[in-house]
């Protein structure tokens, strides 16, 4: 399956290929159990979400021959010269834990394997910055198959509809996206909308909602578990939502004592 000249094995793990409408991306080479790491890589710079062209520029240029090739070989989806487009478009948000802030993302590490992780609206990795090593981390959410494209989320709301994501990642990230749950048409396209709406309204509206009964908050949430299920994003959302269930019914079994 993986001896075509165009693709790249990294560690017998990860198959670096040409994705059709994508570009390059990154396969799964073996299958993958849940839980486990993907990938680990220290960026080539830590550099703010806003930083300016001089900025970025001055990094490249310290960078290694190696490295400033591998840097070049990324793709650039903006109109800015290369060195700055390349960084716009491939640079991963990270959040300083130690910060005041919280989980506001703090700076953009530029990865070179990292950053061939195509997006998806239904990811199957999850991504967070290890400050101790210094290391960006990329786990799988649920077993992924070999073979099977392993894709990130580039921050967009997975809830909102197609038409809010598009916008946000045209925007934001400079293209337009093609995965499975985008390339929907017709009857499916607009139950997928509905049911995100839907998981979104049930969690913002009445999971949240501290005036209803843990039991019927529960209800909610089982609600909702069912949506994500059918959406193929429960591995995304489950921990917040067993999180709430478990919560839910401590609070209805002390209420029954």
């Amino acid at each position: 399956m993986f001896n075509h000249p165009t693709i790249t094995i990294h560690n017998g793990l990860l198959a670096e290929v040409d994705i059709l409408g994508k570009g390059r991306g990154v396969q799964a080479a073996r299958p993958i159990a849940a839980g486990a790491i993907v990938l680990d890589e220290a960026p080539l710079f830590i550099k703010p979400l806003n930083a300016p062209y001089y900025s970025v520029v001055t990094e490249v240029a310290k960078l290694s021959e190696a490295d400033r090739d591998a840097y070049s070989s990324l793709d650039n989806r903006f109109s800015d010269p290369a060195v700055y487009g390349i960084f716009k478009t491939n640079a991963i948000p990270y959040v300083d834990n130690s910060s005041v802030q919280g989980d506001v993302a703090s700076g953009a590490g530029l990865l070179i394997l990292g950053s061939r992780f195509n997006h998806s609206c239904r990811p199957n990795i999850t991504t967070y910055f290890d400050e101790r090593s210094q290391k960006f981390i990329f786990c799988a959410l649920r077993d992924i198959r070999r073979g099977e494209e392993i894709c990130r989320s580039y921050g967009c709301t997975l809830l909102a509809p197609r038409g809010a994501r598009q916008a946000y990642l045209q925007n934001n990230c400079g293209f337009t996206c093609v995965c499975e749950v985008c390339s929907l048409s017709g009857h499916d396209l607009i139950a997928s909308n509905e049911r995100r709406y839907e998981i979104h309204r049930l969690y913002n509206t009445e999971i949240r909602n501290d005036q209803l009964a843990p039991s019927v908050r529960l209800e909610k949430v089982k609600q909702a578990l069912v949506h994500l299920q059918t959406e193929d994003i429960l591995h995304v959302y489950a921990p917040t939502y067993y999180y709430n269930a478990l919560e839910f019914c401590i609070c209805e079994s002390k209420f029954l004592e």
